[in-house]
């Protein structure tokens, strides 16, 4: 009998113990509210402070909240022509960003692309080339780039080891 009642109290004390243990992790950690724009809320979840940073050239680094010292983001992208080079040729995204830097330019990022688009920069560019590269990159295991369609915005995207036409911005 004393047997029973020992391990009752042991067992007591454990569930005491773990339930205090779960609580005091969720008051330090698991105390946040998150949510999303599709208008789900995440209850008791942990933030991570953490900054995903993506280069140009597609390399992605994830930063403590706490090491980076700000973030400055830019403007809307300037999309006059005289930002923009002549067509360079049709050749595949790998050697576009190399003839982009041989230029002393660059790739232009998708929204740079779209701001050329909306405001009739590549207007003049249908004659000499439909789909044009950008730095941007998917998601998807093969970081395959975009390509905007010059004639109406559209945006696809393509293996780098593909070929379409050029144009590189300052």
């Amino acid at each position: 009998m004393n047997t029973k009642l020992i391990t009752i109290k042991t067992m007591v004390v454990v569930c005491f113990v773990i339930a205090s243990i779960e609580l005091t992790a969720q008051s330090n950690d698991f105390n946040n509210t998150v949510a999303l724009k599709n208008g789900t809320e995440l209850n008791d979840v942990k933030v991570e402070e953490t900054v995903i940073v993506t280069s140009s050239d597609g390399k992605t680094t994830v930063y403590k909240k706490d090491e980076v010292a700000s973030i400055k983001r830019k403007d809307a992208p300037v999309v006059g022509s005289e930002n923009w080079s002549a067509n360079l040729g049709y050749m595949t995204w790998e050697d576009a960003k190399a003839k982009c830097a041989s230029q002393k330019m660059r790739l232009p990022t998708l929204d740079e692309l779209k701001a050329a688009q909306a405001s009739k920069v590549t207007d003049s560019w249908r004659k000499e080339g439909y789909l044009y590269w950008s730095t941007t990159q998917t998601t998807n295991l093969l970081s395959d780039p975009y390509l905007l369609y010059a004639f109406n915005g559209e945006v696809y995207s393509l293996s780098r080891y593909a070929s379409s036409y050029v144009r590189c911005i300052k």
